[in-house]
């Protein structure tokens, strides 16, 4: 008998085996074009400034709730802050948001400048975000930059609501979602999600200054004539169900230590050949 016997050769049949390595290489090949895909994030990571904003799709009860009452497919806002991010933050080549939202839905993001988990006004880096919401995210970019005057408004209003770290403005969320606008009473110093991105750009001096911001849904962003010439055409940062952002980040740093390490090296040798001249 040959080697493995009767048994062996039915189980590791060539059919089976081709079946195997079918289906494994069929699996690889989806997850390459899955991770390849958003690689890309690295890249358009490098587009986003102070002031865009960023939609999310998502498919919870909540946002649910929020695309039946409002008509629209964004169930969250956030906006770019990268001028509130530290010189010396371990993720400054990245970016930073601030938003409002009520609960982490038990994936908590500790705060990327307090350092704890919040409820309300928060800032956190922007994939760290990504990897525990399960949403498309868009961006509504800005059409113009915020000029320097305009950028010291917005980064100080941001700060100082950051420090305030008021909790998540239920009072007003609910009716105006519901479009009881009249039981909006305007600013406070709490903040939802699209109060909070629609005061940031009226304190920058983007959006009328008579504007209610405790009115704004997140669909509002989508629609041209909510600010005609201030927001640019949208774009799709990730979509929903991508791979881990950590580890694409992870492997990003260490390709930029190789390549700087390179460098060194190279300029090392030039010097060292300098010297035997």
């Amino acid at each position: 008998m040959e080697n493995g016997g009767l048994i062996h050769d039915k189980i590791t049949s060539t059919e089976f085996e081709q079946q195997v390595y079918a289906n494994i290489m069929a699996r690889r090949l989806k997850e390459s074009e899955r991770f390849a895909e958003f690689q890309d994030y690295v890249h358009n990571r490098g587009k986003l400034k102070d002031g865009d904003v960023l939609a999310f799709v998502g498919d919870s009860i909540t946002d649910k709730t929020i695309k039946l009452a409002t008509g629209s497919d964004y169930g969250h806002v956030a906006v770019v802050c990268n001028c509130l991010l530290p010189e010396d933050h371990p993720n400054k080549e990245d970016v930073l948001i601030m938003e409002s939202f009520a609960s982490h839905h038990g994936r908590p993001v500790p705060d990327a400048l307090a350092d704890e988990v919040r409820s309300g006004t928060q800032a956190h880096v922007l994939w760290k975000r990504l990897d525990v919401m399960p949403d498309d995210c868009w961006v509504h970019p800005l059409a113009e930059p915020l000029t320097p005057a305009e950028l010291s408004s917005f980064g100080d209003f941001l700060r100082q609501i950051h420090a305030e770290a008021q909790e998540y403005d239920y009072k007003q969320a609910y009716p105006v979602t519901l479009g009881l606008n009249d039981e909006c009473a305007g600013a406070t110093s709490k903040f939802f999600c699209s109060e909070l991105v629609a005061a940031s750009l009226k304190a920058a001096g983007r959006l009328a200054g008579d504007l209610n911001a405790s009115l704004v849904v997140p669909g509002d962003f989508s629609q041209e004539e909510f600010a005609p010439g201030v927001l640019g055409e949208r774009w799709r940062l990730v979509q929903a169900g991508h791979p881990s952002l950590e580890r694409l980040i992870s492997d990003t740093r260490k390709d930029a230590e190789i390549e700087m390490l390179r460098a060194q090296v190279k300029e090392l040798k030039h010097e060292i050949e300098l010297l035997r001249e």
